[in-house]
């Protein structure tokens, strides 16, 4: 959330369930002076994330209701509910040509770039351009007394917790003696 708005995604219904399969892209995102994809194949978009600029128009609040979806301008057909989206340059004229929309995505071509990992491997990157498959390690089995604990979900430890003895007191009975005497 920016500004108080709330983003818009749209998301291929079979990304929702499972098995997963990358090669069914439905969104598409138009150049709207040209009327042509901006992605190849066209309407091959996985899924895609709309900020709808400081104008908020199409936005919704923490409430769940959409603001207004009005006029003429590019970036109202980014608050329709269809599967389309538009991109062009920015511009805050106050004419068909104002755009001040912000949109991220990901396409089949794109989606394909990513390993495929094993059922005892999960999706990582440093830096959110480069993806690699890391192993999900197994915990170690910890003693009855000892618990496991990890800080990231990949290195695990045991550790038994502090034993506090019991305080004794002399209030009511006599002391407890210890003797090493027999």
């Amino acid at each position: 959330m920016r500004g108080g708005h709330q983003f818009t995604y749209a998301v291929t219904e079979q990304l929702t369930v499972a098995p997963l399969n990358p090669n069914l892209g439905a969104v598409d995102i138009v150049n709207p002076v040209s009327g042509t994809s901006e992605v190849t194949p066209a309407g091959s978009i996985l899924y895609a994330v709309i900020g709808h600029g400081k104008d908020g128009n199409g936005t919704w609040s923490k409430e769940g209701v959409q603001s207004p979806c009005t006029g003429v301008a590019y970036d109202t057909q980014n608050c329709l509910d269809t599967a389309t989206f538009n991109s062009a340059t920015f511009s805050t004229a106050g004419t068909a040509q104002h755009f001040d929309d912000k949109l991220a995505y990901i396409n089949i071509v794109n989606a394909l770039d990513f390993p495929s990992c094993g059922a005892n491997q999960r999706l990582s990157s440093n830096d959110g351009a480069t993806f690699f498959c890391q192993d999900i390690p197994t915990p170690p089995v910890c003693a009855a007394n000892a618990r496991l604990y990890t800080t990231d979900g990949f290195t695990f430890t045991c550790t038994i917790p502090l034993v506090v003895p019991p305080v004794c007191t002399t209030t009511g009975s006599p002391p407890s003696v210890l003797s090493s005497n027999g």
